[in-house]
């Protein structure tokens, strides 16, 4: 808790009392089940097994290793994780994209990939289908005008 929380007395008394409570998926659990290589960094600088998974506050050791620039320190260790994650995402769009030249001329260290998921509800799948169906009837008019 911040210094200045009129709660901070009540907090040291009843930490465990405190959680934080998010909607959807944690970014530290989301960070835990797609990065595993970054998930043992943070806990190995953290000393902590599973933690800080549900505490942010544990990840504050961290802060005092991020100007820390060297090959053995957090930062170091983590630019090679996310430039070993880069090298994986570009071998795996080679071999879905099924050319072995995709992305060659990239310095990875200097790109950003950039991606984005979100959930389509049941209204937003019914909504692109009747989208879909009617682009289709559409296209199959213009193709029986054409014939006539």
């Amino acid at each position: 808790m911040e210094e200045e929380s009129p709660l901070k007395e009540f907090y040291s008394f009843l930490n465990k009392s405190f959680i934080l409570i998010e909607p959807g998926v944690n970014p530290r659990k989301w960070i835990h089940n797609s990065n595993r290589d970054l998930s043992k960094l943070i806990t190995e600088y953290i000393d902590d097994e599973s933690e800080w998974l549900t505490h942010l506050q544990l990840l504050r050791p961290i802060l005092s290793q991020i100007n820390q620039i060297s090959d053995d320190s957090f930062y170091g260790k983590f630019i090679k994780i996310r430039l070993m994650n880069k090298h994986k995402l570009v071998n795996h769009l080679k071999l879905v994209r099924k050319e072995p030249n995709f992305l060659h001329k990239f310095d990875f260290s200097k790109t950003i990939f950039e991606g984005s998921l979100r959930k389509i509800t049941k209204t937003a799948r019914t909504l692109l289908i009747v989208f879909y169906a009617v682009k289709k009837y559409t296209y199959l008019k213009t193709l029986s005008k054409k014939q006539k």
